[in-house]
């Protein structure tokens, strides 16, 4: 069993790492729309994490991954500036069992 943690450890550290780029640029695209300027642009904000959270949940990979799940925690947040909480239902475009053509991935 500890062989498994430490094996899931690793793997996590080496997806932290191969990620830490496009993490970063993410934010930094991320905060020059200002998010946290006024309630609005928090609002567009927190409907983006709400959005990219519930779309992307069910394909975690680990029980480790989906226990840390915060889509709660964007849920109140929403609520508490009067936001309604978004409809995220739609449907995920990159799925193992179906096959993407290149064009629809690029886009």
């Amino acid at each position: 069993m500890q062989d498994t943690a430490l094996a899931q450890e690793s793997r996590t550290k080496r997806l932290k790492a191969a990620t830490h780029e496009a993490h970063e640029q993410l934010d930094r695209f991320i905060m020059r729309a200002r998010p946290f300027a006024d309630r609005v642009r928090y609002g567009r904000f927190l409907e983006m994490q709400y959005s990219s959270i519930a779309i992307s949940t069910p394909y975690s990979s680990t029980p480790r991954l989906r226990r840390c799940c915060r889509i709660s925690l964007v849920e109140e947040d929403l609520r508490n500036i009067g936001s309604s909480i978004p409809n995220a239902t739609r449907s995920a475009l990159f799925v193992k069992e179906r096959p993407v053509e290149l064009a629809q991935a690029l886009v």
